[in-house]
């Protein structure tokens, strides 16, 4: 159970490689930082200054970065990986998971520029992990002699909160089975048909329920003939069904995911969601051939 005063690192610690030669094919730190949109327009200069005080973190799965109450002195640039930034509840039993980022995406950027920076959640690998800690106090001195640093951070604390809110409103306002269809068109859409999916705890703490209404709900979905689940490998088969569960898609959304997902008679979704009238930007759902 995460608390005040309990350190993740002295929990679990992360292999720490201050230089690269733990992996060869990487690029140096501030060739990992500059396509980072946090540092969008930082001169190279000034990211030198900074990658010479960070220093790469390695985590297996499951394998705590911090946690909640801990002092929030370095943020995380995932390089490899996935990220799993959690709540716990007063028991220390339940996670409802806040955000899920992967490689590109920095961690705990908010909680190092609080007032009395405490890391306000816990976050751990998903799976196998790389990440580049990034020192909160170095950060903060670059950000107050660089606008554009500045404006940045600004931008990725508003997207934090937007997510937060999307959070509320899906637990608030949505049913497990919208929340879940959601969740698993983003996987299909993100990693393609055939993704491996994560066990039912795991889903859980993701879509905001238990264990059991996920074991329900997926097994209703593949009866249903709107998912395939073997050896815990999953392939989307009816899209028109899931984005009408999904209430929170666009239309533009279900578009982008049937793009990105292959169909079983081997035609790309998209081509049958346009040709075949299996979506209509009105509704959300039509009355076309295919169901994907």
């Amino acid at each position: 159970m995460a608390g005040a005063g309990t350190t993740g690192t002295n929990a679990a610690s992360p292999n720490r490689y201050p230089e690269r030669a733990m992996r060869p094919y990487l690029s140096s730190p501030v060739e990992i930082l500059g396509p980072c949109p946090m540092f969008e327009g930082v001169p190279s200069s000034d990211l030198n200054t900074l990658a010479a005080q960070c220093e790469w973190l390695e985590l297996a799965r499951h394998q705590p970065l911090f946690l909640q109450g801990d002092p929030a002195d370095q943020l995380y640039l995932v390089v490899e990986g996935l990220i799993k930034v959690y709540r716990l509840d007063p028991r220390g039993e339940r996670q409802v998971v806040l955000h899920l980022d992967r490689p590109g995406q920095c961690v705990a950027a908010v909680a190092a520029f609080m007032s009395q920076p405490r890391y306000p959640a816990c976050a751990e690998a998903a799976e196998p992990s790389l990440v580049l800690a990034i020192p909160a106090r170095e950060l903060d001195k670059l950000a107050q002699r660089n606008l554009k640093l500045s404006g940045n951070l600004l931008r990725y604390a508003a997207e934090r909160v937007g997510q937060i809110v999307q959070v509320l409103d899906r637990m608030v306002f949505h049913e497990v089975d919208s929340r879940l269809a959601e969740y698993l068109l983003s996987m299909a859409q993100t990693y393609g048909q055939g993704f491996k999916l994560p066990t039912n705890p795991e889903i859980a703490a993701i879509v905001g329920t238990t264990p059991e209404p996920v074991s329900r709900k997926l097994g209703h979905f593949s009866q249903q003939g709107w998912i395939r689940i073997c050896k815990r490998k999953l392939c989307v088969l009816n899209i028109r069904a899931l984005a009408g569960l999904a209430q929170s898609l666009t239309f533009q959304q279900a578009l982008e995911i049937g793009r990105a997902v292959s169909c079983e008679r081997g035609c790309p979704n998209a081509s049958c969601l346009l040709t075949n009238g299996a979506l209509t930007s009105g509704s959300g759902l039509g009355n076309g051939r295919h169901n994907l």
